[in-house]
C-alpha cells in the first residue's frame, strides 16, 4: 500500500517513526509508510494520506504556556509552547496536507478545537461533518478494537 503519515511537527515525526518500527503488527511494512512533514512532502501524492493535527503531551506532563521556553527543554516540549499550529493559519499549507491523498485522507485531531483555529479549518470540518466524514474518538477506538478480536 501506498501510505503516508504528514505532521506539522519534526519531533512528531520522528515519534511516529519510531513506533511504526516498533509495532510488530506493522511490521516490515513500516518502511514503506512514508513519514514526513507538510513541507518535506510538499509536490508528492499518495493513494492513503493519514494527517496528524494533534498537538500532545505525556499525561503526567503539565506544560504552561506563559512559561518561558529555556534551552533544555525537548524539541516536542518547545513545539507545544507555539500559541497554535501554523498549518492552521496558512491556507497553503493546510491545502497542502489535504489534497496529497489519491485514495483516502485521514484527518486527526480535536475537530473542536481545530474548527476555531482557522476560518478555513472551520469551514473544512463544516465540510467534513455535513458529509458525515466525522468519527467521534468513542465510535473509531471501539472500531479499531473490535477489529483486534476478530483476528
Amino acid at each position: 500500500r501506498d501510505i503516508a503519515v504528514i505532521t506539522p511537527y519534526k519531533a512528531q515525526q520522528h515519534e511516529i517513526r519510531a513506533r511504526l518500527e516498533r509495532d510488530r503488527e506493522i511490521g516490515s511494512m513500516s518502511a514503506s509508510i512514508l513519514v514526513g512533514t507538510v513541507h518535506a512532502l510538499q509536490g508528492s501524492e499518495r493513494e492513503y494520506i493519514i494527517v496528524s493535527f494533534v498537538r500532545s503531551i505525556d499525561a503526567d506532563q503539565d506544560v504552561v504556556t506563559s512559561v518561558a521556553k529555556t534551552p533544555g527543554d525537548s524539541v516536542a516540549l518547545q513545539e507545544m509552547y507555539e500559541e497554535s499550529l501554523g498549518i492552521l493559519k496558512n491556507f497553503r499549507v493546510l491545502n497542502v496536507a489535504i489534497t496529497r491523498a489519491k485514495y483516502g485522507l485521514i484527518c486527526v485531531g480535536n475537530s473542536e478545537v481545530l474548527s476555531k483555529g482557522s476560518k478555513d479549518f472551520n469551514a473544512f470540518i463544516h465540510s467534513l461533518r455535513s458529509r458525515k466524514c466525522i468519527v467521534s474518538q468513542k465510535d473509531f477506538l471501539e472500531s479499531v478494537r473490535s477489529r483486534r478480536v476478530r483476528k
